[in-house]
């Protein structure tokens, strides 16, 4: 693929941890086909409520390190970096405080989930005790919440308060229906999206691709702003750097940019 090289922060690659890739073999499909579509670095984020009793962090850096050795022998030059998709429960900031909870790549970033149905109780509560504890929750598939596509002033004032949404692609391409697509049309128009990423679990109907919603994202947000999607936002947040970001529009001063530091 021509162009910058792309990084997508959530895939599901790491074999037989979860409901993602089953064999190595399966990983290595998923890695050849993010390469075919110009994704040179992966963050492996496994869901952490399907973890096996003995997981952690350190074996999700040993298991991701090993994978991507595994790769290299196959001749897949593909970067493959540690984290997880941690369940957004009340919990959370004592999962924190016990240094269970796995960031991307080591950083300040975490990658958080909600059910797809209902929004756990305290969610604002939760979220300000996770910023308390110096890390940036980033919200995974906001898109598909039917609680935050009816409440979409909850979701503003999530991001005014420091909260970061990462819009998965095959919901911009209409895989996941009219409700997802629209909504993550809308987020994007009030410029809400701050990571475009695949949340790959397969090499097949879920693959690692972003180039396709990239180009959806391009007429919203002009080819610079979805380039910053896909490439340099999630790189410069696995490489634990702040993102200079816009303010959502009804601000009425989305012209202004502000910084979110890790």
């Amino acid at each position: 693929m021509e162009g910058p090289p792309l990084t997508d922060l959530h895939t599901h690659i790491l074999p037989g941890l979860d409901d993602g890739a089953a064999s190595l073999d399966e990983a290595a499909d998923m890695a050849r086909a993010a390469l075919e579509d110009g994704i040179t670095r992966l963050a492996a984020t496994p869901h952490s409520l399907r973890w096996a009793p003995g997981v952690d962090r350190a074996a999700l850096e040993a298991k991701a390190q090993a994978l991507m050795q595994s790769l290299a022998a196959r001749g897949l030059g593909v970067t493959v970096v540690p984290g997880a998709e941690m369940a957004l429960i009340s919990s959370l900031p004592q999962q924190i405080d016990a240094g269970e909870a796995v960031t991307l790549n080591g950083s300040h970033y975490l990658l958080v989930e909600l059910p797809f149905t209902g929004l756990p109780p305290r969610l604002e509560d939760i979220l300000f005790q996770v910023r308390a504890r110096g890390l940036v929750p980033i919200l995974a598939h906001p898109e598909r919440s039917t609680d935050l596509q009816r409440d979409l002033r909850l979701v503003h004032r999530l991001v005014e308060r420091g909260l970061l949404l990462q819009v998965t692609a095959a919901s911009l391409e209409g895989r996941f229906g009219a409700g997802p697509q629209g909504f993550s049309c809308r987020l994007l128009r009030e410029r809400l999206v701050h990571v475009i990423a695949s949340d790959a679990h397969d090499a097949r109907d879920r693959r690692p691709r972003l180039t396709r919603a990239q180009a959806i994202a391009a007429r919203i947000v002009g080819p610079e702003g979805a380039l910053a999607l896909v490439a340099t936002n999630p790189a410069r947040i696995l490489d634990d750097l702040p993102l200079e970001i816009e303010p959502p529009r009804p601000a009425r001063r989305w012209f202004w940019q502000r910084v979110v530091s890790a």
